[in-house]
């Protein structure tokens, strides 16, 4: 039996980036539960780990919303410039963090 054949690409030596990679800035907005609202404003940030009030999605390349650091579906979210609205039925328990991370490609 011969032995498997494995293919290694050949690269050329004189390989030149022609671009330089995009200028990245990531910011996050924290808050914790308080175990009885769907919504959260500027206000309820958690300082001093928050560096950013919660941005225009418009204004962002991306977001991303973890929950209990669990990343959530766009379907159980809705971002608003100043306001955060959970479309799920039930509430995140007391004390649980809400972290929505924002990132810009400049």
């Amino acid at each position: 039996m011969n032995p498997p054949l494995t293919m290694i690409p050949k690269i050329a030596s004189g390989f030149i980036r022609k671009r330089l990679p995009r200028k990245t800035e990531v910011l996050a907005y924290y808050a914790l539960s308080n175990g009885k609202s769907l919504h959260y404003t500027n206000a309820d940030a958690l300082l001093p780990y928050s560096n950013t009030e919660i941005l225009d999605p418009k204004d962002v390349s991306y977001l991303n919303v973890f929950i209990n650091a669990v990343l959530q579906p766009e379907h159980n979210y809705e971002v608003q410039k100043g306001l955060f609205t959970l479309k799920t039925r039930d509430v995140p328990l007391d004390g649980t963090a809400i972290i929505i991370q924002f990132v810009k490609l400049h």
